[in-house]
C-alpha cells in the first residue's frame, strides 16, 4: 500500500514540477529545452532503477542483510534493497 502511495505522490510531484518549469521560462525555445531535459532525465531514472534492480538480483546472496527480515532461504528479498 505504501509503495503505491509513494508512486502516486511521485507522479503528482512530477506533474507539478513540469508545470512549474513551464511557467518559469517565458522564452518558448528555452521552455521546450528544459521541459525536454526534465522528461528525459525522469525516464532515464526509471532505466537506472531497473538496471540497479537487475544487479541486486544477481548479487543479492553476497550483499549484507543490514537487519532486514530474512526469507526462507536465509536472505532478504532483493526488492528490500531498493526501499
Amino acid at each position: 500500500m505504501f509503495r503505491c502511495l509513494t508512486f502516486v505522490g511521485v507522479c503528482i510531484e512530477f506533474v507539478a514540477a513540469i508545470t512549474w518549469i513551464a511557467e518559469v521560462f517565458a522564452d518558448k525555445a528555452q521552455r521546450a529545452k528544459w521541459l525536454g531535459i526534465t522528461q528525459a532525465f525522469a525516464s532515464l531514472g526509471g532505466v537506472v532503477v531497473a538496471l540497479v534492480n537487475s544487479w541486486i538480483i544477481t548479487h543479492a546472496k553476497d550483499l549484507a542483510d543490514w537487519g532486514m527480515p530474512l526469507a526462507a532461504d536465509g536472505h532478504p528479498g532483493s526488492w528490500r534493497y531498493l526501499c
